[in-house]
């Protein structure tokens, strides 16, 4: 699998005149079947795209700041992955900390039949904004997930979003918008939940009317343990074959969260060392079966009935790494607890 990163994590943008953006853009693209281009270089997703965002970058102090409680404070540094070109991306960015041996924040993009869907808000810093932009230049982001209550996925940074992008709809996960749990607490979790409610185009998540407007090309399948203390939707995406997560499952390899020993005990104590895993999804669905066979049954009826080979082919995550192709047989890994078979 092929990936192409715009990336300016290199410098500041101070010195945006020499750091990898710049450098980018005067360069040719990869050729097709070379190697992959590896995490910390970067390739233009169109020469034209990366010069303007390296332009804006040099004019804007803010480039990479984004008004959050949510780590890191002050510069949030983010990459753009291509996946599929023309269909998948990914947008990394720093969190908890700085560099690589943080866990990430990765928002997911897909170009549909209803416009550019992003999946797992980030922060929506402007170098972010530009990155969506970069991808679909004429109308900007579509549609954006809200999957969970988490709050590092949820309305604190699906406000920016809405902000930057007014006319995208954005769709929330049952008790996001309506205040409950931390979405209902007093401080900067609260107010972005109602600053979400009371923005125009956001609605409560419903998968006939996303359906809908995303031309059938995006479904989800809901995972809501009994006692209602844990919910989020886990995208289906026909156009890219591709099924993503939130929290739910993810997993890394050494160059993404896992540069040092200890952390790579742990993912292999977890089970999320170079495989998709499901600490978090074993822990809630042990209890609840029954709502976790219901959503693994709706993983793979939407699979076999909008799927030519009758199972997705990459999975993304919203934590670690990205993306990652091979997504049958790492999704009946990472799930056979439920089990998830196709």
């Amino acid at each position: 699998m092929t990936r192409r990163l715009i990336s300016s994590r290199a410098a500041p943008p101070a010195r945006v005149g020499s750091s990898p953006l710049r450098a980018a853009a005067t360069k040719p693209a990869r050729a097709p079947g070379t190697a992959p281009v590896r995490a910390g270089t970067c390739s233009p997703l169109r020469a034209a795209a990366t010069d303007s965002i390296a332009v804006a970058a040099a004019a804007d102090p803010n480039w990479r700041r984004y008004a959050s409680p949510l780590p890191p404070l002050g510069d949030k540094p983010s990459d753009l992955v291509t996946v599929v070109p023309g269909v998948s991306w990914s947008i990394r960015q720093d969190f908890p900390g700085p560099g690589k041996s943080g866990i990430n924040l990765n928002m997911c993009l897909f170009r549909t039949a209803g416009g550019l869907v992003a999946y797992a808000p980030i922060g929506a810093t402007p170098e972010v904004v530009a990155m969506v932009r970069a991808i679909d230049p004429e109308r900007g982001l579509a549609h954006l997930i809200v999957p969970n209550m988490s709050p590092e996925h949820g309305a604190i940074n699906a406000v920016g979003f809405a902000d930057a992008f007014p006319d995208a709809v954005i769709w929330a996960v049952e008790g996001l918008l309506e205040g409950k749990g931390l979405a209902g607490a007093p401080g900067g979790i609260g107010a972005a939940s109602k600053r979400l409610a009371a923005h125009p185009t956001s609605r409560r998540l419903d998968r006939a009317a996303l359906r809908e407007a995303t031309g059938g090309d995006v479904d989800y399948a809901l995972f809501e343990e009994r006692r209602g203390l844990f919910r989020e939707a886990t995208l289906l995406v026909r156009p890219a074959a591709a099924v993503a997560f939130a929290d739910l499952g993810f997993g890394g390899f050494n160059d993404e969260g896992l540069v040092i020993a200890p952390q790579r005990w742990m993912a292999r104590l977890v089970g999320v060392y170079r495989r998709l895993g499901s600490p978090v999804g074993w822990a809630v669905m042990q209890s609840d079966k029954e709502a976790a066979a219901r959503w693994a049954a709706d993983i793979t009826s939407w699979a076999r009935e909008q799927l030519p080979a009758g199972a997705p082919e990459h999975v993304f995550g919203s934590h670690l790494t990205p993306s990652f192709p091979g997504a049958k047989e790492e999704l009946e890994r990472g799930f056979a607890f439920v089990p998830l078979k196709f």
